[in-house]
């Protein structure tokens, strides 16, 4: 899961520079775009802290990924208007507030001990998704294209559902409610 919310944040803050620039020939609103979506983001956070003490992790886990890889999916087509782009690209920078369910949730299926090696090793994740979307920005973008980058963007996210889906549904079964729940 962190893999994939260390893409969504890059595609939310940095495609969107690159998508924009190329795209959106339009200076003054790229950079108000710019300040606005971080202050979607922010506002992201508290959203995602809110819906994790109503609902159960696999659910906002599971709906955070898939909405993550279908808003990137929605960069290439949406890019050349302008609106649309900013609009799509905003509810992207609100995914990497998921962030906010990492340390309840390492407590939950991890344990108390040794916590903060263990939700740092967790973290770690966002750091391999960041290198990840730099690594196809950098090097295979213009060799692969446009298309082909957003595509291989969602991937990260897209593979974070399965084992979301298979952990916590073996190893916690009972679980229902929301974080707090036992």
């Amino acid at each position: 899961t962190t893999i994939g919310i260390g893409t969504s944040s890059m595609c939310a803050f940095d495609l969107f520079k690159d998508f924009g620039l190329k795209a959106i020939d339009d200076d003054g609103f790229l950079n108000l775009a710019g300040m606005l979506i971080p202050i979607v983001g922010a506002v992201g956070r508290i959203i995602w802290g809110t819906l994790g003490d109503k609902m159960s992790l696999r659910t906002l886990f599971v709906s955070g990924n898939g909405l993550s890889v279908i808003l990137q999916g929605l960069m290439y087509p949406c890019r050349r208007n302008k609106y649309s782009y900013v609009i799509v690209t905003a509810v992207l920078s609100v995914m990497p507030g998921m962030m906010t369910l990492l340390p309840p949730s390492v407590k939950k299926f991890m344990g108390t001990s040794n916590i903060a090696l263990k939700y740092g090793v967790i973290l770690t994740g966002e750091v391999v998704g960041c290198m990840y979307y730099l690594i196809l920005s950098s090097f295979l973008w213009e060799k692969l294209g446009d298309l082909a980058l957003v595509l291989l963007l969602g991937i990260p996210a897209t593979l974070a559902i399965i084992p979301t889906l298979i952990y916590i549904r073996n190893n916690h079964s009972t679980q229902t409610g929301n974080l707090n729940a036992d």
